[in-house]
C-alpha cells in the first residue's frame, strides 16, 4: 500500500513515473489489444478491464502530474509531460462521453 501512495504522491521519479508505471502499459494495452482486433474483428474489452485501465490512467495521470511538480531537471520535460498530460485527460474526457449513452443503453436493458 505504502508504493501506490507513494505513486499517487509522485515520490517516484518523472522518468519512472511517466514511462515505466504510464505510458509502457499504456502502449502494451494497445498493442495487444489491435492484435485482438485484427485476429477477431468483433472483439470487444470486457467492461471490467475498460474501467480498470480508466481508473489506473486516472490514477498514472495524478501520479505523473505530482511528479513532474517534484522534478528538478531540465524544464523542457516538465512541460512536455503537463502537456501531454493535459491531451490525454481532454481525450479521456472524449472516450468517457462516448461511452455513457452506451452504458446507459446497456444498463437499461
Amino acid at each position: 500500500m505504502d508504493y501506490i501512495k507513494k505513486f499517487i504522491l509522485g515520490d517516484y521519479s518523472l522518468v519512472k513515473t511517466f514511462w515505466i508505471l504510464y505510458f509502457i502499459p499504456t502502449v502494451l494495452y494497445s498493442i495487444v489489444r489491435e492484435i485482438l482486433l485484427y485476429n477477431n474483428e468483433h472483439y470487444s474489452s470486457p467492461w471490467v478491464l475498460i474501467f480498470l485501465l480508466m481508473l489506473y490512467k486516472i490514477l498514472c495521470v495524478i501520479a505523473v502530474w505530482n511528479s513532474s511538480t517534484k522534478y528538478v531537471g531540465k524544464k523542457r520535460w516538465f512541460y512536455l509531460v503537463r502537456v501531454y498530460l493535459a491531451v490525454e485527460v481532454v481525450w479521456m474526457f472524449i472516450r468517457l462521453m462516448k461511452t455513457i449513452p452506451l452504458l446507459f443503453f446497456i444498463l437499461s436493458k
